[in-house]
């Protein structure tokens, strides 16, 4: 791999840089053209032909991988006796997917990750809105429409069932409880990586690890950054507030980032009644907000959200959404 970013580097970037390759535009050509070029080398056009077989086999791998691997917040501690799960594993291995860590596993590197989320699942698992994607008159993305409507085809028993494996301890009450285990930021941001790279079909729907965000762009086309949350307390949320905005503000004026957002999926207890909002000065520097408020079962679903629209600010509150 480290072979790999060295060709990459000298292919793509050494004509931009003056002996000294600064992490913003690491991070620019990452969104720009990374996956894309990458997905041309022989070890990924490999990994990508053998991931998408038609067999029963690769197919029950490749749903242990999007339940129990990918949407992993950390290490997997193998413990499951079952030779089946075991093949599976000495299959991501052998295929470079996952190493050893400690007598635990995790993914090989950030770029597998993304690749796998951008080129391999939404191919496997073609979940999507049936109707086209919904845009403004210039031909811009409608970023609110086109969430409500992808939070509303989510898989909602995957969910519930993944969530098992894939959680992490609320930090509010739920329920009337604390520390109750909730969905992780992972699990939302696969899930939504997937609906929204099927749908999306003329833009590159890009999924960044470190900070829980998805990057849509295209060519001549406006980008939008969007950061996902997982019920978090209001000074966390604030936080990330901050931290997106910093992030969107960060990509090149070139990206042409017009759509910033944070969307909140939350199951604490009267969150749907009362949402932290982002305060003045951060809604001025252009975020706007969703919040997803849900029950543990995912049986009722709520949105509060704000933004700014073409006419000024608009906003929801306590809108149930009606499960596909």
């Amino acid at each position: 791999m480290v072979g790999l970013y060295g060709h990459l580097i000298a292919e793509n970037l050494i004509y931009k840089i003056d002996g000294n390759l600064d992490f913003t535009t690491w991070q620019n050509y990452i969104i720009k053209s990374l996956y894309s070029d990458i997905q041309n080398f022989p070890i990924f056009e490999r990994l990508k032909n053998t991931l998408l077989e038609q067999n029963e086999d690769t197919r029950n791998a490749m749903y242990y991988l999007r339940s129990q691997v990918l949407s992993n917040s950390g290490p997997y501690s193998f413990k499951d006796k079952d030779m089946k799960i075991l093949k599976f594993f000495k299959f991501f291995i052998n295929e470079g997917i996952l190493r050893a860590e400690n007598e635990r596993f995790v993914i090989s590197s950030p770029i597998i990750h993304s690749f796998i989320l951008q080129y391999i699942m939404p191919n496997v698992f073609k979940n999507c809105p049936l109707k086209n994607p919904p845009l403004h008159d210039n031909g811009s993305i409608d970023i609110f429409r086109l969430l409500k409507e992808a939070i509303n085809t989510l898989d909602k028993n995957y969910i519930r069932s993944t969530a098992f494996s894939n959680n992490k301890v609320a930090q509010v009450t739920v329920e009337s409880q604390s520390n109750v285990l909730v969905p992780h930021e992972n699990l939302y941001q696969q899930e939504l990586s997937i609906i929204l790279t099927n749908w999306l079909e003329k833009w590159n729907v890009i999924s960044q690890n470190h900070g829980y965000n998805l990057v849509i762009t295209a060519p001549e086309r406006p980008t939008a950054v969007i950061g996902i949350a997982a019920t978090k307390t209001s000074k966390e949320i604030n936080e990330y507030f901050d931290q997106t905005l910093t992030y969107a503000h960060s990509l090149k004026p070139e990206f042409d980032v017009r759509d910033i957002w944070v969307i909140h999926f939350t199951c604490q207890d009267l969150t749907n009644k009362c949402p932290h909002w982002p305060t003045k000065e951060q809604e001025a520097a252009g975020l706007n907000t969703i919040h997803i408020w849900h029950n543990l079962k995912f049986t009722k679903v709520k949105i509060n959200a704000r933004w700014k629209g073409i006419n000024g600010t608009q906003e929801i509150i306590e809108e149930d959404i009606k499960l596909s």
